[in-house]
């Protein structure tokens, strides 16, 4: 049986990433884990206490936020649904990426409250960092979502970064949606491509790994990422899918993500995947001969 993780803070985007998450196990069969991570260390840092009284402050923690897990466990019991609930101790990234590795989950449901300015810049948000660093599919839900009301996917695509196995998962998301796929390439000024030769070969490259439903467009933007948000309100998108990298450091801080961006900004759930640097990228044509040394 496939297995969902949906980590949980007892806020409202967290409600609504498991309600969307129970909605999505009830129609494939996802055994559901409910987790919550009790950031220890960080509590240890910031009080001023003794020893004895932050280990007393902290196990009432532990337990606050365990009654608090064994309510929301009960709350979503479904009949003929397996829903389980665990608690860590730990930094929840890290928690998140040894349970994804321990426990086999297969994808991951969370809510996010996005972040901006220089919060953004040099934190960023929880869910941005869960969708570069966990070796699974994230869906980032930022409101109350129906999962039933998803039924167009808006799929931006680098062409430099296309993978076999993004369109492959592309596949899978369209039928555990039974939505029509827009995929999409927003062409910025620094981009010499000729637009109607990127279309023809792309949407020979969907014909060819079978991605039903599904159409290609090129729009215009300064930035990609306000290409993307603006193009799936015009469209009326509910969910955006994309791939991101798992870049760290003074990279991720200077090159950062387009997909953390959008996570960040979305208005609709976003599906994505961290893409594995290894694999071969499909090379189109049309890119590669604009691109090749004099």
């Amino acid at each position: 049986m496939k297995k969902l993780l949906i980590p949980v803070d007892f806020s409202e985007t967290s409600d609504a990433a498991v309600h969307f998450g129970l909605q999505l196990a009830e129609k494939c069969g996802y055994q559901v884990m409910l987790h919550h991570s009790v950031d220890l260390v960080h509590t240890y840092e910031n009080m001023y206490l003794d020893v004895p009284h932050v280990q007393t402050f902290a196990q009432r923690v532990i337990d606050e936020m365990e009654v608090k897990l064994k309510n929301l466990l009960w709350q979503s019991k479904r009949d003929g649904l397996h829903v389980s609930k665990l608690l860590t101790t730990g930094t929840l990234i890290q928690d998140l990426k040894t349970i994804v590795e321990e426990q086999g989950v297969d994808l991951i449901v969370m809510g996010t409250k996005g972040a901006s300015g220089l919060q953004e810049f040099f934190v960023g948000s929880n869910t941005e960092k869960v969708v570069r660093l966990v070796n699974c599919p994230v869906i980032s839900v930022p409101c109350q979502t129906n999962m039933r009301a998803i039924r167009k996917v808006l799929v931006p695509i680098d062409l430099t970064e296309i993978r076999p196995s993004f369109l492959s998962e592309i596949g899978h998301l369209q039928w555990l949606f039974a939505a029509a796929v827009e995929f999409v390439w927003v062409k910025t000024p620094h981009d010499m491509e000729n637009v109607d030769l990127v279309t023809e070969e792309v949407n020979n490259l969907l014909s060819d790994y079978e991605v039903a439903s599904s159409s290609f467009s090129v729009i215009k933007d300064v930035f990609a990422q306000d290409g993307i948000l603006k193009y799936a309100e015009l469209i009326e998108a509910d969910m955006i899918a994309m791939a991101t990298h798992a870049r760290r450091g003074f990279a991720h801080w200077f090159a950062g993500s387009l997909t953390e961006d959008v996570v960040n900004h979305s208005r609709i759930p976003l599906w994505s995947l961290k893409i594995d640097e290894k694999e071969k990228t499909i090379n189109l044509e049309t890119y590669q001969n604009l691109h090749l040394p004099n």
